[in-house]
């Protein structure tokens, strides 16, 4: 599934009434969105998405969704030869460098998550951007429910 930001949704529309998108254009993808179904009793879950940006930079700054009370950036990497999880403020991507988001390397982790959640629903996760210069972009992505194996 592949979300496009809402103020390219705007130029489309202006492209549709006669103007035209321009080729400068910034435009964020996000696609292959997914969180891990929490084991039974737990509250809190992994998750994962691929972000592309077309013409520039931006900052992934914010995350938010209904299902969970919280949503966070974390990085994994080796410390001693121990594998160490860390929450990060923001994930930097650009034109040339896509941002990944997967298990066992950076991900999102979801905090508080309401019960309910089964492998095939699909939630909404607002994605908060920063170009650098004080437009913020607001993305809804679909996150599939997986399952842990998945």
């Amino acid at each position: 599934m592949r979300q496009i930001i809402a103020a390219i949704a705007g130029l489309v529309m202006l492209g549709a009434c006669g103007g035209s998108v321009p080729d400068d254009a910034v435009i964020i993808e996000v696609s292959d969105g997914f969180i891990v179904k929490p084991f039974a009793g737990r509250d809190m879950t992994g998750g994962g998405m691929s972000v592309t940006v077309t013409n520039g930079a931006q900052t992934l700054v914010g995350a938010e969704t209904d299902a969970a009370d919280r949503v966070e950036f974390h990085t994994m990497g080796i410390e001693d030869g121990r594998m160490q999880m860390r929450q990060v403020s923001e994930f930097g991507l650009d034109s040339e460098t896509p941002l990944v988001l997967k298990r066992g390397g950076d991900h999102l982790m979801l905090f508080g998550l309401k019960p309910g959640l089964d492998i095939g629903d699909e939630i909404d996760v607002v994605l908060q951007f920063d170009d650098g210069q004080g437009k913020d972009q607001f993305i809804v992505a679909k996150m599939d429910v997986v399952g842990p194996g998945d």
